[in-house]
């Protein structure tokens, strides 16, 4: 089985259109969303806001609620249906028995998985093999090799497709749908474990 990921599109509806369309092109069975599709700070126009979150709503399987869904419901922020369909949407879910994560798997909201120490305690809590997280907007992940004492970071910048079998544990992160870096997305295939990174289209 293979999904297409992607997280922190940010109200960023054109490349969100974009990476679902060529999340499509590659024949994947499910979308999985993890967080972040609107914008509490304003950095997105409303009505677009509006626009990706119907369209997370409408195609994905998963779609995790991040901090931005959170702060945009405390501050009233969209219109009242939008705001139903954000209240719906949790920060942590499991599917196919990989575990997706806004953030990490001991705090889903907020921390940010951006070091081995921090990336370690994440992998010690995990119960599964693999878990999906977003939130840092970089695009990798982090492994645990058996021997290893320390989690490495494999970036997918520089990575090959990765087969997540050569790990024991994995976090791995789609990279962001966002304007001010490179959007990239997540092909993950179920079956052959592998999972392999890509530029949202131009």
């Amino acid at each position: 089985m293979r999904v297409g990921v992607l997280s922190d599109v940010h109200g960023q509806v054109a490349l969100l259109r974009r990476a679902v369309a060529a999340i499509d092109d590659h024949g994947c069975e499910e979308i999985w969303c993890l967080g972040d599709v609107v914008d509490a700070l304003g950095a997105a126009p409303s009505a677009d806001q509006e626009e990706a979150v119907a369209l997370v709503a409408s195609r994905c399987a998963v779609t995790l609620g991040g901090n931005h869904e959170l702060w945009a419901l405390e501050r009233g922020q969209l219109s009242h249906a939008t705001r139903l369909v954000l209240a719906g949407w949790a920060p942590r879910a499991e599917r196919h028995g990989v575990l997706a994560v806004h953030a990490s798997v001991i705090d889903p909201l907020y921390e940010f998985l951006d070091s081995p120490q921090v990336a370690a305690a994440s992998l010690a809590e995990l119960g599964a093999h693999l878990a999906l997280f977003g939130h840092t907007h970089h695009p990798g992940m982090w492994g645990a090799a058996a021997g290893v004492p320390a989690p490495v970071w494999v970036s997918a910048r520089t990575a090959p497709p990765v087969d997540l079998r050569t790990y024991q544990r994995a976090l791995v992160n789609p990279g962001a749908i966002q304007h001010d870096l490179q959007p990239t997305y997540l092909l993950l295939d179920l079956t052959a474990r592998t999972a392999t990174w890509h530029p949202v289209p131009g």
